[in-house]
């Protein structure tokens, strides 16, 4: 009887180790299997005679990615840790406060929860690089007759910190971002635009708005008006108050660090706002001084579609401009666009200096979130790469 029974138990054991193989083979395209982890999954490898010691770690880490019922499991995991122990499954999203979701790449992305608390401060070398580095980059743009403007952007963490998870007080006065812009408008005359203090009077004057996404590592619409508002100060150019555009707000937003959890289909709690005139549903808004979006847009796949843009607006300021921009510029698009002659905007992954030559641009602008701060040092080797 015994024995039977330990029969009964191994032909169970293999069953249940076959059957979902079985059952995913005959029935996959009935189950979701969207890749929300926001990365490449392994594709399967070939056996070669040049890849024989890769191979079995190859195809283990194509078999992990492809695992029967993977998206349900990970979705499984994710919801349990979420909602039972409010505990991300991903290291890379953080779950704060009152539904506030937080970039957490610990230094494989940049570091936002140390750059708001302040320990990882740059030494007097490293701030001393950044004027070098930078005034050098001016000085060759305005030999060419350029103007060179360096916008930073606020982390999230730096804007929203009362809603991080306890455990996260700073331990310096000031961010990561804070010191470096303080300390080349200090000791610099480079044109260095820094909406935090725009942003924080915003959140404090419309407290009815979020100005980041609460489930996105980005901010949203309403954020990057803000931000550009204060962008086109520095040309004299005074754009109208939130309060004097038309804001449609839209419930029902997920965002990437969601995505990173696997739980898009299930979080979907965020807001986007849609503002007139900066979206392509609206028509032009005659009554706002520069904005016209009447313009002829290209598309140039150097990586894909959007990582090089032209735009060339009827009524924008006279003055062609060259944006660099990492992933917070996205929201910048309908905006600057909207305002200047021709507006050029390249991603940073698809950027080299020839394109500024054959621009042609008044202005050339670097763009950078403050968790990508320390790549403003690298900015004169890409310059000097081609």
């Amino acid at each position: 009887m015994k024995k039977s029974l330990s029969r009964a138990y191994i032909v169970l054991f293999f069953v249940l180790l076959i059957l979902p193989t079985v059952v995913f083979a005959l029935f996959g395209d009935n189950f979701d299997q969207t890749n929300y982890e926001q990365r490449p999954l392994s594709e399967k490898p070939d056996l070669s005679a040049e890849n024989l010691t890769e191979f079995p770690a190859l195809y283990e880490s194509y078999y992990n990615d492809h695992l029967p019922f993977r998206t349900q499991l990970i979705e499984a995991n994710s919801l349990l840790n979420f909602h039972i122990f409010r505990h991300s499954a991903v290291s890379d999203s953080l779950i704060g406060r009152d539904g506030w979701l937080f970039y957490n790449p610990a230094g494989k992305d940049g570091d936002t929860i140390a750059d708001y608390r302040g320990t990882n401060l740059f030494s007097d070398d490293d701030l001393q690089w950044f004027v070098n580095h930078l005034t050098t980059i001016r000085d060759e743009l305005a030999a060419e007759g350029k103007e060179f403007v360096v916008l930073v952007i606020p982390n999230k963490e730096s804007m929203y910190s009362s809603y991080l998870p306890e455990g996260n007080q700073p331990v310096s006065p000031y961010t990561r971002g804070d010191q470096v812009v303080n300390h080349l408008q200090q000791n610099t005359d480079l044109a260095v635009i820094y909406p935090k203090a725009e942003l924080l009077e915003a959140m404090e004057q419309y407290p009815e708005y979020d100005f980041y996404y609460r489930t996105d590592s980005h901010w949203n619409n309403l954020g990057a008006y803000i931000g550009f508002k204060k962008f086109m100060e520095h040309w004299d150019v005074q754009l109208p108050g939130l309060e004097q555009l038309e804001i449609t707000a839209k419930d029902g937003y997920s965002g990437d660090l969601v995505g990173m959890m696997g739980l898009t289909k299930y979080l979907k709690y965020d807001t986007e706002y849609i503002l007139s005139p900066y979206s392509a549903e609206n028509a032009p808004a005659a009554d706002y001084p520069f904005i016209d979006k009447n313009y002829d847009e290209e598309a140039y796949n150097i990586k894909d579609g959007r990582d090089y843009v032209h735009f060339t607006a009827e009524n924008g300021v006279d003055k062609e401009i060259f944006v660099a921009r990492d992933s917070y510029g996205e929201a910048l698009i309908p905006m600057i666009s909207s305002h200047f002659a021709q507006t050029h905007i390249v991603h940073q992954r698809s950027y080299s200096p020839r394109l500024v030559q054959e621009a042609d641009a008044d202005i050339v602008v670097y763009e950078v979130v403050e968790r990508y701060v320390p790549n403003l040092v690298y900015l004169l080797d890409i310059r000097k790469r081609y």
